[in-house]
């Protein structure tokens, strides 16, 4: 009667150090799922904002454009223009820290994106003097 009493002990500590060492792993692995998602998606908002950006410096004043972006969590900051006046700057927070996520454009560019997660109907117009106006609509 003890033998079965002292096979149950045993598995159970064997499942309790399984469930140690495996916990962490799949912490770690959903991190990087998150991180790697999160940086995917801003990129395709800088990337898809950049090529309207061009597509209506390209057609001239009066042409926009009106693009659909979700925003995840973790944008800290978003820069229109920046110091080139050609720049489309999103700065997000991984588990690495602060990343860069940016594109130039041939285009001289003004505006704003929102930060906050969500998703937002943005609107690239092309302005006279060759500006491109980028702002949620």
């Amino acid at each position: 009667m003890s033998r079965s009493g002292q096979a149950g002990v045993e598995y159970i500590v064997l499942i309790g150090v399984l469930l140690f060492f495996f916990i962490p792993i799949v912490y770690y692995s959903l991190t990087l799922a998150t991180n790697s998602v999160k940086q995917s998606q801003v990129e395709n908002i800088v990337n898809r904002l950049g090529k309207a950006a061009d597509a209506a410096y390209a057609l001239g004043p009066g042409s926009q454009e009106i693009i659909a972006i979700t925003v995840p969590e973790g944008v800290q900051s978003t820069t229109i223009g920046g110091s080139t006046e050609r720049e489309i700057l999103l700065q997000v927070t991984g588990s690495g820290g602060v990343s860069d996520i940016h594109v130039s454009t041939k285009a001289r560019l003004v505006g704003n994106l929102p930060m906050t997660k969500g998703t937002y109907f943005i609107k690239v117009e092309a302005l006279p003097g060759g500006l491109v106006n980028i702002t949620q609509r």
